[in-house]
């Protein structure tokens, strides 16, 4: 609490920029500043003393916004494979092929698809897709596959 009442501002800043042992962004490469900063309220607002009381500086609306622009992606490219396991490509919605990919972390899953990795092509073969729609795809397929883990955040 005594934290939190000082001001979010440095909370920002360590949390993108690292502190001590936590490296930079959490040695998320591919979350921008405004996700860390929705971290950060996540974790506060969920932590014991917080009192409930978010600071958000992305309304949850926005944060829906990039699973719907995922599932267009998805429908458009991701689907070709992914909706009929093509590839040896985990099937969307399948939780059992999902789970030790999203036991890897999601940052490694977005790096995966944006660069390329075991077959899979970079950019998820939508090379006219940036790389905010990739990130986007990515989200919304762990976020259909994964159970009851919740990936809207980042």
């Amino acid at each position: 609490s005594p934290r939190i009442k000082a001001g979010m501002t440095s909370h920002y800043q360590n949390a993108i920029s690292g502190i001590n042992g936590m490296p930079a962004k959490g040695k998320c490469d591919s979350c921008t500043n405004d996700q860390v900063k929705l971290a950060v309220d996540y974790i506060i607002k969920n932590s014991q003393g917080a009192g409930g009381k978010s600071t958000s500086v992305i309304s949850p609306a926005q944060s829906y916004t990039s699973l719907i622009k995922g599932h267009a992606v998805y429908e458009q490219v991701c689907s070709v494979c992914h909706a009929q396991g093509q590839l040896h490509s985990p099937r969307l919605g399948d939780d059992v092929a999902w789970k030790p990919l999203l036991k890897q972390n999601l940052d490694i899953l977005i790096q995966h698809a944006l660069t390329g990795y075991k077959g899979h092509p970079s950019m998820g073969a939508c090379y006219q897709c940036s790389d905010a729609d990739v990130i986007a795809a990515v989200k919304y397929m762990a976020q259909q596959s994964s159970g009851s883990s919740d990936y809207r955040l980042w």
